[in-house]
């Protein structure tokens, strides 16, 4: 983990803190989707049902159709810099494509941590995903999803995984920044060692459709089953 230094939110941030007049009180976490056509909308009502399924707090928003896959994954940071100003308490991100199989306790305690980020490699590359990300209410986890939305701005060819490492990057040694367990953000198609099925809380890359101008999509065998009939 990173160390948190305490430190007044101006010291760190030069500017004021968002105003909180129109933001929704709540200690609830919130589990918080974008989509962007009729497709993924799907997947955004299958995590719906399954954040029903947990009784979880569920909000899914509709992001801008730019036309380009990747385009339209950069402005991931800057829809939840939104969220982020209208409510309060934790929020969990999921990608659209994303399925929970079980209720995800590691992330609806209480929390020290700024943020809880899977920063490993399931694959052969070490990488920062923004799949499946925790965020507290924390000064410091604001100011650094301020930071990751202006980015997306500046670089709006860039993927949005890549701007949140620069993120981390930055605010590494002031911001603490826990680690995303492996369960909870398992590739359907991907084995991760030491990870057997009956253990996957959420898993990812479950989408049911990819966006006219990404990469053909492999056929991949499932791995693990789905647990729940509706998904």
């Amino acid at each position: 983990k990173w160390m948190l230094l305490h430190r007044g939110f101006d010291a760190i941030y030069d500017r004021a803190p968002p105003s909180r007049q129109s933001v929704m009180p709540s200690s609830l976490t919130t589990f918080v989707t974008f989509y962007t056509n009729d497709a993924y909308l799907e997947d955004a009502r299958r995590l719906e049902r399954c954040c029903q399924h947990f009784d979880l707090r569920f909000e899914k928003v509709k992001g801008e159709e730019f036309g380009s896959w990747k385009r339209n994954c950069n402005q991931k940071p800057r829809l939840l810099d939104q969220v982020r100003r209208r409510i309060s308490g934790p929020i969990v991100w999921l990608d659209s494509d994303c399925i929970i199989h079980e209720r995800p306790s590691a992330l609806l305690s209480t929390r020290s941590d700024d943020a809880v980020l899977w920063m490993g490699g399931v694959t052969e590359k070490r990488y920062v995903s923004s799949q499946v990300m925790w965020w507290s209410d924390s000064p410091i986890a604001r100011a650094m999803i301020e930071d990751w939305a202006m980015l997306s701005k500046e670089q709006p060819e860039s993927l949005a995984d890549p701007l949140l490492k620069a993120v981390c990057e930055k605010w590494r040694g002031t911001a603490t920044v826990g680690t995303m367990p492996a369960t909870y953000l398992k590739p359907y198609w991907k084995p991760v060692p030491g990870v057997c099925s009956e253990e996957i809380v959420i898993s990812s890359n479950e989408r049911r459709c990819v966006h006219l101008d990404a990469k053909p999509r492999q056929i991949r065998v499932r791995l693990d089953p789905l647990r729940l009939p509706y998904a």
